[in-house]
């Protein structure tokens, strides 16, 4: 979700199911969910104005979001009463909200580690759950997709803020000198 959609993971976090249309391929942020001192976690606001909205899911994510529905309704039923129903689509298998916490040691970095991108090593210095942002912006940059675009499907207020995500991947040279020999008639 946060690759293909590059949502913040306070937003991911604080998604109920009632903000996704599978059907329609559309999904809605609402609100964030947040870590507050001597409160927990609470549901808030979004970021500003410009991160209230609502995004065309890739249908790679909607079929995710399909199989996890199905996962979770199956951890819904193994935990009977104890399921606080929050309609929260990502959410502990008692239905209650993940922690970023949560999310990081008990997912985010079990899946780079088996991904090959352990901690530590020199690929992953650093590598931080936000970065799943910082390379959708990249992904959709390579893909041709303007920049304005861009800026609004990650809720950035300036565009200034969305280039602060988008970086060259060397592929991108190699096709941008394929379109300057299109452009020049080289080709």
């Amino acid at each position: 979700m946060t690759l293909s959609l590059g949502l913040r993971q306070g937003e991911a976090l604080a998604l109920h199911w009632g903000d996704i249309d599978l059907e329609g391929r559309r999904l809605s942020v609402r609100a964030t969910l947040q870590r507050l001192p001597g409160k927990g976690l609470v549901f808030a606001d979004p970021k500003t104005k410009k991160s209230r909205r609502t995004l065309p899911l890739p249908e790679l994510t909607a079929r995710a979001l399909r199989a996890h529905r199905a996962r979770q309704n199956q951890e819904r039923l193994a935990a009977g009463e104890a399921w606080q129903d929050h309609d929260l689509v990502f959410a502990t298998r008692e239905g209650r909200p993940l922690s970023a916490t949560h999310v990081i040691l008990g997912s985010f970095r079990p899946i780079c580690a088996r991904a090959g991108i352990a901690r530590g090593t020199r690929a992953a210095k650093g590598l931080r759950f936000h970065d799943l942002r910082h390379s959708a912006a990249t992904l959709l940059l390579g893909q041709g997709v303007p920049q304005r675009v861009i800026m609004e499907i990650l809720g950035h207020t300036r565009i200034t803020t969305s280039e602060r995500y988008l970086h060259v991947a060397p592929e991108m040279t190699v096709e941008a000198a394929a379109a300057m020999d299109r452009a020049l008639g080289a080709v």
